[in-house]
């Protein structure tokens, strides 16, 4: 019997993809397991093996094609088989793994990422006045003595005099720059409503909110960032929980968010509590997934499996634990993940894990800040969550709305329509 092709699904954001070459010609013989063809991510080129032995037939996916994930791209049929190729192949149902999945934005509707610099070597702290003054008088703060708390630069610590031939506002906002990668989705700047504000877990990146960014960029302007030593920012200089909060707080100053609905999972929720905790940013409404900082457990051997894994069948198994469906963690998305954890990026994790997660315990408590919440807030819990205990969703304050999903510890991949509507709902809930 010939055995289909499947064009794979690779990333958990990944609805399409674009088909790169076949390795092998049509009519050619292939073993399993051997490298069939390629395919292209936003992260990397990949290599998919054939999954069965036999002869290469009726072939679909051309070079630079975009292919929906599980369409059938040919056939491998055995040795002196007859093989009629199908009159239509429709793709086969996939995992609804919508959340660090998301339909990919027709380039058209997504705004260009901002640019991705190299990162300082120290982490710069810094008050957001102290950023607006010196972007104005064209200060590179790199080369600024902060005398505020942990060295953080003051507005009181810019030099009183500038070189009068350097105009004002002069300042290239490179010397500004965090070296977090961050991107821009959706509506246009100057469209109404307030910005939403992403911020990922530990170990994840931005592009595990690609499904639920489908469902809001055609009504909203989106803010992804990529956290220290996560996807695409550099990992220097942050190893703590506040490193976390400082950098975010650049990056919201940097893009000049004054305000916004603030939408964090696990650690990210944590650093979202940062943020409002400390008043750096207007936090107009507040969505938590699973987050982090309600109670002291979490499941440390998640932790440590994940930062110790180097291959594939080590990794697997602790990606499966994020899911209420393990099957959602396929063979193909195990490889893709084990090719984006970079050496620097692993040990910039190890050092937050043990920061942040001093063996295998939350050392972070921000329950506190949920207490002085008063803007429009939910906080959704997967029901299956291994990773932090759903139980850590009980007594939160009158005014936070509770919303448990059948999930695992990704309930915006899990359930990406549903956490969608509900981002959707407290957007709608508050005045641009």
């Amino acid at each position: 019997m010939a055995t289909e092709i499947i064009f794979p699904r690779v990333d958990m954001d990944m609805a399409s993809g674009r088909f790169s070459r076949w390795l092998v010609e049509e009519g050619r013989p292939v073993a399993k397991g051997e490298p069939l063809f390629e395919i292209e991510t936003d992260k990397a080129a990949m290599e998919i093996d054939a999954p069965a032995s036999g002869i290469l037939r009726g072939v679909r996916a051309a070079r630079g094609e975009e292919v929906p994930v599980g369409a059938a791209v040919g056939w491998i049929v055995s040795h002196g088989e007859a093989w009629r190729e199908p009159a239509s192949a429709a793709p086969h149902p996939e995992p609804a793994i919508l959340s660090v999945p998301e339909a990919a934005a027709a380039p058209s509707e997504v705004a260009p990422p901002a640019a991705v610099l190299d990162p300082p070597t120290t982490l710069l702290r810094a008050t957001p006045l102290a950023r607006r003054e010196a972007r104005r008088l064209a200060i590179d703060l790199h080369r600024v003595q902060g005398t505020g708390p942990r060295g953080r630069i003051l507005a009181a610590d810019l030099p009183r005099q500038q070189d009068a031939t350097t105009p004002p506002d002069a300042a290239a906002p490179d010397l500004l720059r965090t070296g977090l990668h961050r991107e821009w989705r959706g509506q246009p700047e100057h469209a109404a409503g307030l910005p939403l504000v992403f911020l990922h877990g530990f170990g994840s990146d931005l592009s595990g909110w690609r499904a639920v960014s489908a469902g809001l960029q055609g009504s909203h302007r989106l803010l992804l960032v990529d956290l220290p030593g996560h996807g695409r920012s550099g990992a220097a200089g942050s190893t703590g929980f506040e490193d976390l909060v400082d950098a975010v707080q650049a990056v919201l100053d940097e893009e000049g968010v004054r305000r916004c609905v603030l939408v964090g999972h696990s650690l990210g929720g944590a650093v979202a509590l940062g943020l409002l905790d400390a008043g750096i940013v207007e936090v107009a409404a507040l969505c938590l997934l699973a987050p982090a900082g309600l109670g002291p457990e979490i499941d440390g051997s998640f932790l440590s499996g994940l930062l110790r894994a180097r291959s594939e069948a080590s990794l697997a198994p602790w990606l499966r634990r994020l899911f209420a469906d393990p099957a959602a963690v396929t063979p193909a998305f195990v490889r893709a993940t084990l090719r984006g954890r970079t050496g620097d990026h692993v040990a910039c994790q190890q050092a937050l894990a043990e920061a942040v997660f001093p063996d295998g315990t939350q050392g972070i408590s921000l329950r506190h800040v949920l207490g002085r919440v008063t803007m429009p807030a939910k906080v959704v819990w997967g029901t299956r969550d291994t990773i932090i205990p759903p139980r850590h969703a009980a007594a939160l304050p009158g005014r936070i709305a509770l919303h448990r999903v059948e999930a695992g510890h990704m309930p915006h991949v899990e359930a990406a329509p549903l956490v969608s509507a509900l981002i959707a709902e407290l957007a709608r809930s508050v005045p641009a």
